[in-house]
């Protein structure tokens, strides 16, 4: 997985991912957009609840991966996410969107250990 420090912004249409301008403190950098309505799944993890991986249909982003992983610094961000992707999959939809929790397995342990490195990179540059 690669990881690319960034600000997640969520509409009831879209998520865009995007960097903060460093010549402008004003304006962002675009890095990636999808539409809410290309989810499909949430991956969560119920013992460590600061990350999810965003699952979505394989041509929405063409030429990358089928899925972000997006860490977040506290469970209530997280939770907000959730909460604010489940509000907008549902208007579009009128059905609930499939949460599904990692199981014992290698993607859980992979997801586990890149939120691991991502705190500790978080922490080192806080220091």
């Amino acid at each position: 997985m690669n990881c690319i420090p960034c600000c997640l912004i969520l509409t009831n249409v879209k998520i865009v991912a995007c960097l903060p301008n460093p010549a402008t403190e004003k304006t962002f950098q675009l890095l990636s957009e999808c539409s809410v309505e290309s989810v499909t799944r949430l991956f969560l993890d119920n013992e460590v609840r600061n990350y999810c991986i965003v699952g979505f249909e394989r041509d929405e982003l063409a030429h990358t991966e089928s899925s972000w992983f997006v860490w977040f610094k506290t469970e209530y961000e997280l939770a907000k996410f959730e909460r604010g992707l489940f509000q907008a999959w549902h208007e579009l939809f009128q059905i609930d969107l499939q949460f599904l929790v990692l199981g014992d397995g290698s993607m859980r342990e992979v997801a586990r250990q890149q939120a691991k490195n991502i705190e500790d990179l978080y922490k080192s540059q806080m220091a």
